[in-house]
């Protein structure tokens, strides 16, 4: 019987081309850009680090040190804070695991070699990289000893440790940054996260997360010129703008982020963190109400605003575009049987139950909906290589995964099955008698 349904399907199918040719672009162009735009939007709004970012979270707090009569009232939650409070934070030994990080990108030489790239890194407070997901391949982290000791060691990435030196093995190399000579004592795998989290005032034009290159111990780097990329905050809360410079004495500049793997964690740092917070503002060093807070990385994403807001609005309209051509095909599909309605009757009255009639509908209606589902395979991509092809910086996070490909064929079938529900519904209560009589509906 589902043979006989299937044959009369495609028999039924192509004698009215101009209106299958319809049925099929309309349901192609719909899931089509809504499956283009839905790409963009979970790519961009996905874990940026997988298993790892959704427990991370980043202290902020009114950190301000010196008071003026031009202060601005502390309203948007500000996560720089001075060095000082940052090692207080990380060096404490209550819950999770802590790391204060700020951007810089400094020219790094082989020592000797004549070798050098311009690279993006993390100065970094803490020896805990596992908070970010930094998987180290070889060699290892510094220890707590050499950070506070000041012993001149890096971390470098793969890639740039392959191009500094392509035919020796790195591990205890030295490098030039800033104004000193580094040791390298490990290379980490590649760590660029999918979208922007860490210090976000410093990557503020950027989307995608943006890859780095070293890693290297805070006061190390200071101590030998390698400094963040502005100086954050300083001058009784007024931003400057002071490129690679590390005078940075009464300056706000780095963000701390602290792993909790459950809401009991949660809570507990959030209880340490408001406790330290009034006590530094008892002992008269925080001049301001401190409003301490922790915000997760979706939170702290949403709170800067860092995924452009045509992004979501783009996705609802594509699932309304998408609703509107299902509305479209149930409309010609219900026009399509009501011409036909003389056919079913005929059927009927030569025995024909009404179920029969329905499951006949259906597979019509399938039919169309896969039909319409390859043709929007190539659409697909061509939207995805539009989206690529745009001058912004996580154009390049479009992607179509290859599972996806078979879901867009069954998620048509499933939506050509769906519209026909109800042109099939009515199409099989249609009294035979009438039909016939009459020629037509």
């Amino acid at each position: 019987m589902i043979d006989y349904f299937i044959q009369l399907a495609f028999q039924r199918t192509i004698r009215e081309l101009r209106t299958l040719v319809t049925l099929i672009f309309t349901l192609a162009f719909g899931i089509a850009i809504c499956t283009t735009t839905f790409c963009l939007y979970l790519a961009l709004n996905s874990e940026p680090v997988p298993n790892v970012s959704n427990s991370l979270y980043v202290v902020t707090m009114d950190a301000r040190t010196e008071a003026s009569a031009s202060d601005v009232p502390y309203e948007k939650p500000d996560s720089y804070v001075g060095l000082r409070v940052a090692k207080d934070i990380v060096q404490s030994d209550k819950v999770g695991h802590r790391l204060g990080l700020a951007q810089s990108s400094m020219v790094i030489a082989a020592d000797g070699s004549g070798q050098s790239v311009q690279a993006p890194g993390l100065i970094t407070l803490g020896t805990d990289l596992s908070v970010l997901g930094v998987r180290v391949i070889q060699g290892r982290t510094w220890t707590r000893d050499e950070e506070e000791s000041q012993t001149p060691v890096v971390l470098l990435d793969a890639a740039t440790a392959k191009k500094l030196f392509p035919e020796r093995d790195p591990i205890g190399q030295t490098v030039r940054v800033g104004d000193g000579l580094f040791r390298v004592i490990g290379i980490f795998s590649h760590w660029a996260p999918r979208t922007e989290f860490v210090d976000i005032p410093r990557n503020a034009t950027n989307v995608a997360g943006q890859e780095e290159s070293f890693f290297i111990p805070a006061a190390t780097g200071l101590a030998h010129g390698v400094a963040p990329f502005t100086s954050g905050e300083c001058h009784k809360g007024q931003a400057v703008v002071t490129f690679q410079s590390v005078a940075l004495d009464g300056c706000r500049w780095m963000e701390v982020w602290v792993k909790l793997d459950s809401v009991s964690q949660v809570d507990t740092f959030r209880s340490y963190l408001a406790s330290y917070a009034a006590q530094q503002k008892a002992s008269g060093y925080f001049v301001h109400a401190p409003k301490p807070e922790i915000f997760s990385t979706r939170e702290w994403m949403a709170e800067n605003s860092v995924i452009p807001a045509y992004v979501p609005a783009s996705a609802f309209l594509a699932f309304g575009f998408l609703c509107l051509c299902v509305v479209n095909a149930t409309g010609m599909l219900l026009a399509r049987f009501t011409r036909r309605a003389s056919d079913f009757g005929v059927r009927r009255a030569l025995g024909a139950s009404q179920s029969q009639i329905f499951l006949q509908a259906i597979f019509e209606t399938g039919l169309i909906g896969m039909l319409g589902g390859f043709l929007s395979l190539p659409l697909v991509q061509l939207g995805v290589m539009v989206i690529r092809a745009q001058k912004v910086d996580f154009s390049e996070l479009a992607t179509i995964p290859l599972e996806w490909f078979l879901g867009i064929v069954i998620s048509d079938l499933v939506i050509g099955v769906t519209v026909g529900v109800i042109p099939a519904l009515r199409i099989c209560h249609l009294p035979p008698a009438k039909v016939i009589k009459s020629g037509s509906y």
